[in-house]
């Protein structure tokens, strides 16, 4: 497989547009037959079984993720709309009343298993006591039809005091929807009522959405690239768009995409990226839904292996279905967290106080508002790129974030960077940053985000969202090598020492630790390239270090880490690792003592980086072992070895 010569633009690698959403297709869908309150239950049932028969199938010859959801929004709305209209009439109930659909419901964004949020919106003329009895008639033959449903009755007045008490509250109601109903009634709360708990409370409500979503993501695996992801609650899923979208409207009164679209929050670009990555999102969803006959939104193995091939995904080179589907979903699930970070960003920034710190000037760029932007024309990242990589080397060692406005101005320059990638001052800029002292290699993962470790090092940048097919790993290629290599640098500068102090105090005796960082980054980087990937990968790491000018030694290294960097735990763990000819053949394979501390600190960060628990006490010791074993041999000292091992074995007991 060819390297790319260009960055990867994920949002060109997203799916094409949905195509019309089919509102002319609901024409086609039952409603609800006339009758008694006797077989209102088997009318209702029925009216479900044939509307969701006629969607699947149009969901089966390939209708888009959002059309989908209208048509399903559309055949509850028949129900629901149909049912209470018949309760109302036959109680004999006052006309103050409306029928309200929330969330997703109120969306129109309707899934095959999603709940059916309803709110009854009453009047002063309507009481609880006298309209309790035919909503809860109402509500039990919503359950009968085995429908979740989630369910309120309050006044406008009511509705205004619970949402400035609870913000889910709020956010429940910012995606109302009248049914059927009191459309003046409907109105006070979507007018005045609305209108002003949004003016009085927004920055308020702003606040308690962003932590909210860094809670969730945090709680889902802090990355859109986990191999069995959850389409609506993960990093990047539905749910982070939803975010984005009630503090859109809390902060500018835009409601959903055409909202932003038209008041010009978001540019033209954007919102079609978003909607193209939402439809591929709602489809994976809905197939998901209907595949498993309940709310599944977890993207598991055994079912990412069923939804690549509905979804068209045929074998190509050495890429299995599955391992295509997978990466589009990372790609349109990168798109959504990207462009809802951004949203939420300048949401944020209108929400700080008016009062500013004044601007910290630091060469091209300055420090504002506590993040690093640049104080120069935009033009000079796409004239001279190399400032691209001093940027990143600032807010490094400044400990800041960069500013959305300087992100973009990234992207944009990423073509122009691309080309530059061999030039000297590039160079210089990407090895300054690499082997900057005290770094914790925090700044791979925003690297990596906006394309540029992709456009300075395509041999990287190949393995962007390649999804790994098994058990054991918990994130995407890329994504296990960057937290593999952020270990690297935390160890450098002084995390983990108490956790793993031989390692740590190995990783410090280091004298460059500059092509350990490297081989650990390229380490998989010959996966999907077929046949065996740790040649494929040396491969790679030639290129890479020819190209980076690395010495002779930098380059021995780390092309001997990539070719061997399973070779370690497979001896450790297979082998019995006191047979002297078998440590004598390790260590003839390492060489010298640098090589094989590198490998075993490689080693460590590699099975400590593929998910929870992988670092076992069992592991740390035979790798010890092994370790001790090779490196006397190397050294040609005694094979005795047993009190260094001890030593380390006191000191991982006294950890755990």
């Amino acid at each position: 497989m060819a390297l790319l010569s260009a960055p990867l633009d994920f949002l060109d690698l997203l799916p094409q547009p949905p195509p019309p959403d089919g509102a002319d297709d609901a024409a086609h869908l039952p409603t609800l037959e006339r009758g008694g309150e006797g077989d209102r239950l088997d009318r209702a049932r029925a009216l479900l079984n044939a509307g969701r028969s006629w969607i699947r199938a149009r969901h089966d010859a390939g209708a888009s993720g959002l059309s989908v959801c209208h048509l399903l929004t559309e055949l509850m709305d028949r129900l629901v709309i149909g049912i209470w209209r018949e309760l109302v009439e036959e109680a004999r109930l006052p006309q103050d009343l409306a029928l309200v659909a929330l969330g997703g419901y109120g969306r129109r964004e309707q899934s095959p298993h999603s709940d059916v949020d309803l709110l009854l919106l009453r009047g002063r003329r309507a009481p609880e006591s006298k309209v309790a009895p035919t909503a809860r008639a109402f509500l039990n033959l919503l359950w009968d039809l085995k429908l979740q449903v989630g369910w309120s009755i309050r006044s406008p007045d009511q509705c205004a005091r619970a949402a400035a008490a609870d913000h889910t509250v709020l956010t429940a109601l910012l995606d109302r929807r009248l049914l059927t109903g009191d459309e003046a009634l409907f109105e006070r709360l979507d007018g005045a009522v609305m209108r002003d708990l949004l003016t009085q409370r927004a920055d308020a409500f702003v606040t308690a959405k962003v932590e909210e979503m860094r809670a969730r993501r945090e709680r889902y695996g802090e990355s859109v690239f986990v191999l069995e992801p959850n389409l609506k609650l993960g990093e990047g899923g539905l749910r982070d768009l939803e975010t984005a979208l009630w503090i859109a409207q809390a902060r500018f009164r835009a409601r959903g995409l055409d909202g932003l679209l038209m008041q010009s929050v978001l540019p033209p670009s954007d919102v079609r990226a978003l909607r193209s990555a939402r439809d591929f999102l709602l489809r994976t969803r809905n197939h998901l839904h209907f595949l498993t006959r309940r709310k599944e939104d977890r993207l598991t193995f055994d079912l990412q292996e069923m939804v690549a091939p509905f979804l068209g995904f045929e074998a190509q080179e050495d890429l299995l279905p599955v391992e295509q589907f997978m990466r589009r979903y990372y790609i349109a699930a990168r798109a959504i967290r990207r462009a809802a970070d951004g949203l939420v960003s300048r949401c944020e920034e209108a929400t700080r106080p008016t009062a500013r710190v004044p601007a910290r000037r630091i060469g091209h760029f300055k420090v504002f508002q506590g993040k690093l932007t640049l104080d120069a024309p935009p033009e000079l990242l796409r004239r001279e790129p190399w400032w691209i990589l001093r940027a990143f080397h600032l807010a490094d060692e400044e400990g800041l974030p960069l500013y959305s406005w300087l992100q973009d101005q990234i992207r944009q320059a990423l073509p122009q960077l691309a080309e530059a990638r061999s030039d000297d001052r590039v160079r210089e800029a990407f090895l300054e940053l690499f082997s900057r002292p005290g770094s914790r290699g925090q700044f791979l993962f925003e690297m990596h985000e906006l394309g540029v470790l992709g456009a300075v090092m395509p041999e990287f940048g190949r393995i962007t969202a390649h999804h790994q097919h098994d058990l054991y790993h918990v994130y995407t290629v890329d994504v296990h090598s960057l937290f593999a290599t952020r270990r690297l640098y935390e160890l450098r500068a002084g995390a983990a020492g108490e956790e793993v102090p031989e390692l740590s105090r190995e990783m410090h005796e280091l004298e460059d630790p500059l092509p350990l960082y490297l081989g650990m980054l390229l380490h998989d980087a010959g996966k999907g390239m077929g046949g065996n990937h740790s040649e494929k990968g040396r491969v790679l790491m030639v290129q890479l270090g020819e190209r980076l000018r690395l010495t002779p030694r930098q380059r021995e290294i780390a092309e001997f880490l990539v070719l061997h960097h399973l070779l370690m735990s497979s001896t450790s763990q297979r082998r019995d690792i006191s047979d002297p000819e078998l440590v004598a053949r390790f260590a003839q394979t390492c060489g010298d003592v640098e090589k094989l501390v590198c490998l075993y600190l490689l080693t460590w960060a590699d099975i400590a980086s593929v998910g929870p628990g992988m670092w076992t006490e069992w592991k740390a010791r035979l790798l010890a072992e092994l370790f001790h074993r090779a490196r006397a041999r190397l050294l040609g000292e005694p094979h005795d070895v047993a009190g260094q091992l001890a030593t380390a074995r006191r000191s991982f007991e006294d950890r755990w």
